[in-house]
């Protein structure tokens, strides 16, 4: 049977068409690929930059959890071990609209040590309670120069996670960054607290529990 020209100029064209959409696509792809690529390298740089911050506040948290614990002997020898016992607060925003709303929407729900863990960071950012004056001038970290660069190096860590972690992949931050869980985790009961005395509407670092969650709720 005889080809017709015209039926196969259409098939070409068609060809061509979809090799040129083809090309479009797979420039697409490299372009998101690359964009992404970038972003992680980024987050590997500056997170690196962070690290003075990462050692102030797990010294200070380490330091505090030693005196909380004299009140608290059941609990575990070590702040790093409470963490990973209490684990994720549950329920955070998102689903929680308000994180002023957090403790009382979900208190009935913790375990001992999830409400031993909210103790923990309500006693570094007491709830206001008709409170004034500066948080850190009812805080149990007692010595005010160790208060402020605890509270410079959470909020400068929960900036960097909320604002810079969302693009990058979960494989990469299991594989390259699995302090990150413990140190999120920690972030997020301090939010949780911080809130309460700041008593600020909204949902607080709210990419950053996202990225907790996606990440590693349940590693």
């Amino acid at each position: 049977m005889a080809w017709d020209p015209l039926t196969m100029g259409t098939w070409a064209q068609w060809a061509s068409a979809a090799a040129t959409t083809a090309g479009f696509v797979l420039g697409i792809l490299a372009l998101v690929r690359h964009y992404y690529v970038e972003r992680v390298l980024e987050f590997d740089r500056r997170y690196k930059q962070h690290r003075d911050y990462i050692g102030t506040l797990w010294r200070c948290a380490r330091n505090q959890y030693v005196e909380f614990r004299k009140q608290h002997t059941e609990l575990p020898e070590e702040l790093d071990q409470l963490i990973r016992r209490a684990g994720v607060p549950p329920n955070l925003p998102p689903v929680t609209r308000d994180i002023r709303d957090w403790r009382h929407a979900n208190a009935s729900k913790l375990t001992s040590l999830q409400q031993k863990m909210l103790a923990f960071a309500s006693c570094i950012y007491p709830e206001r309670k008709g409170q004034g004056g500066d948080w850190s001038d009812h805080s149990a970290i007692t010595d005010k120069t160790a208060a402020e660069a605890f509270h410079k190096a959470r909020g400068e860590l929960a900036w960097f996670w909320d604002t810079e972690a969302w693009p990058v992949w979960r494989r990469h931050l299991r594989q390259h960054h699995a302090d990150g869980r413990d140190l999120l985790i920690l972030i997020s009961w301090l939010e949780i607290a911080l809130h309460e005395w700041t008593d600020t509407r909204g949902l607080g670092k709210v990419r950053l529990f996202k990225v907790l969650q996606r990440t590693w709720k349940e590693a």
